[in-house]
């Protein structure tokens, strides 16, 4: 959905967010990919309602996405700095998370994308 995406090389994305995907760069202590449960950070999002700020989900991934598009919802997690979780923006959206492996929240973020499609 990027513009440009750095995996495996650099490459040119759809460009329907203005965005780079890049590697995450974490703290020594941390490792990549980040693999585990997180707890989200919700301002608002269609696919979040009935799901509460810091519920957990469910993560695989080396890299992230920078965001330069003021009119794209965002949530965020945390793993050595604050990345994106979730893009929204008119009727696309896109995660980073595994909502099929995070349990009764992965659960109700897959009914709100049906209900909302």
């Amino acid at each position: 959905m990027a513009e440009r995406g750095e995996e495996g090389g650099d490459h040119l994305g759809l460009g329907i967010i203005k965005a780079n995907v890049k590697k995450m760069v974490v703290p020594f202590q941390l490792s990549l990919p980040h693999i585990g449960w997180n707890s989200v950070e919700i301002g608002s999002g269609k696919l979040f309602e009935g799901i509460p700020n810091g519920s957990n989900f469910y993560f695989v991934h080396s890299y992230a996405m920078d965001i330069a598009d003021e009119k794209v919802l965002v949530v965020h997690t945390e793993y050595g700095s604050k990345i994106v979780a979730y893009v929204e923006r008119d009727n696309v959206f896109g995660v980073q998370f595994h909502p099929e492996k995070s349990q009764r929240f992965g659960i109700k973020f897959i009914e709100n994308f049906i209900n909302v499609c």
